[in-house]
């Protein structure tokens, strides 16, 4: 029993021996709390595996920092908050067995952060961070740019969950950072990235498997904001792992990495990612606007059809029961709005602000907009407003609207304001007005680009 205890505490010495040997009396780098260390690594060997964060300031800038190392399930949480400080590494260079080529190696079951500095690379490092735990980058500078080595990746990420955040930045001759699938590797939880960075991220970012490829697919990378100078490199099988939702790039970005809610607008020579909330299209006066964003490849086409065309058209119009009372009901305009994806029609659901032109120099007491669908037909009267001499209303389907002005008898020309529900026309009409409309010239087709506002 009394050899037990003496190995007990022989290996408690010996432990509080190596913590000491770590110490610092001067040209110290780092500290927790009053405790100083020569090297971050030697701060990162003292802190506790118990998950608690323990922050390491750092007190200097330093030039030959040693690679950092730590090893997978330690349960190690550090913050390494740089102080404003730049730390060079240098050899000897940190890695798995037979791959030692970084400066710094993070395995999974640890929680790191690096904040408020610049952290620059061995100029013989192949890879800068090797990462596998809970990373967070936070107004931190990672510089790659003295490394020659030409598929140099200045932040790997294979497992965990990695946040780039602040005024960070990445500078980097190859690869700025990647998010790697590697489910056979031993990380089938994969990585987890979130970029919402007012910093610039310079080089290439890589979405790329390794090893065997299945799914489902854990790895994500969510953009939020980050000026990116170069370009995208991505496995086809990764594509839909990636979700941009904000920043400005250098290059164009592919229509199909953004969701329907963003688009990319050209702002001298670069893109940014602008929320996609609206949809506006304008001509002839016909103003329409989607409340959701709308596929990129949409394009709507709208067409005038000229009421100088259709003399027969105020005929047509008491056909309708709401008209049918009002002999003075003229058409003012008619439109056709068809909203195509390349040669196919598309049905739109959903909620749209649509603005009419109508023909201001007849005065009517009552204005009312009518729905016209495929076959011709009226089948809906709806109730505009007025605003600044146009006819505003709104809709959940397109088609074609014309706005009809009347005159109320002389009862009602005060009281009558009440609203009216949808009415089916009457088939007589229908066929008259197909075939005024098919008989009808001067149609005006104009096709626009979309304009997103």
């Amino acid at each position: 029993m009394k050899k037990i205890w003496v190995a007990v505490f022989a290996l408690i010495f010996a432990s509080f021996l190596n913590v000491n040997a770590a110490e610092c009396t001067e040209n110290c780098v780092a500290k927790i709390g009053d405790t100083k260390y020569s090297t971050i690594m030697d701060a990162i060997n003292a802190v506790p595996g118990d998950g608690q964060e323990v922050v390491i300031d750092v007190l200097r800038d330093s030039d030959t920092e040693v690679g950092i190392m730590v090893k997978q399930n330690l349960n190690k949480n550090f913050v390494v908050n740089l102080n404003n400080h730049t730390v060079q590494f240098s050899i000897p260079l940190v890695g798995s067995t037979g791959t030692e080529s970084q400066n710094i190696h993070i395995e999974k079951g640890n929680t790191a952060t690096f904040k408020n500095g610049t952290l620059k690379t061995d100029p013989s490092a192949r890879m800068f961070i090797q990462n596998y735990c809970d990373l967070t980058l936070e107004d931190v500078t990672i510089d790659t740019t003295n490394a020659p080595y030409k598929e140099l990746y200045s932040v790997s990420n294979n497992n965990g969950t990695v946040k780039i955040i602040g005024n960070t930045n990445i500078y980097s001759n190859a690869y700025a950072f990647d998010m790697c699938w590697a489910p056979n590797k031993g990380y089938p939880n994969g990585t987890q990235i979130t970029v919402d960075t007012t910093g610039t991220i310079k080089g290439v970012i890589q979405l790329d498997v390794w090893g065997k490829f299945t799914t489902p697919i854990k790895s994500t990378l969510t953009i939020l904001n980050m000026n990116h100078e170069g370009t995208f490199d991505i496995d086809e099988r990764l594509a839909s792992q990636l979700e941009i939702k904000g920043g400005t790039y250098s290059e164009a970005v592919d229509v199909n990495l953004l969701p329907e809610t963003s688009v990319a607008v050209e702002d001298d020579g670069k893109y940014v990612i602008q929320p996609n909330k609206t949809y506006a299209e304008e001509e002839m006066g016909v103003y329409f606007e989607s409340e959701e964003a709308l596929n990129h490849d949409y394009e709507l086409e709208i067409t005038e059809i000229e009421k100088d065309n259709l003399p027969n058209i105020a005929e047509l119009i008491k056909l309708e029961e709401k008209f049918n009372k009002e002999k003075d009901a003229t058409i003012l305009s008619l439109y056709d709005l068809t909203m195509y994806n390349e040669n196919s029609i598309v049905e739109l659901t959903g909620k749209f602000t649509i603005t009419l032109p109508f023909d201001k120099t007849q005065k009517f007491d009552t204005y009312k907009v009518i729905y016209i669908n495929e076959d011709g037909e009226i089948v809906e009267v709806i109730d505009p407003t007025i605003e600044d001499n146009k006819i505003v209303f709104e809709t959940t389907h397109l088609s074609a609207y014309g706005v009809v002005g009347y005159n109320n008898p002389p009862s009602q020309r005060v009281t009558d304001n009440n609203s009216n529900n949808p009415k089916t026309a009457d088939k007589i009409m229908l066929y008259v007005l197909l075939a005024v409309l098919s008989a009808s010239t001067g149609y005006l087709v104009f096709k626009k680009t979309k304009k997103r506002i």
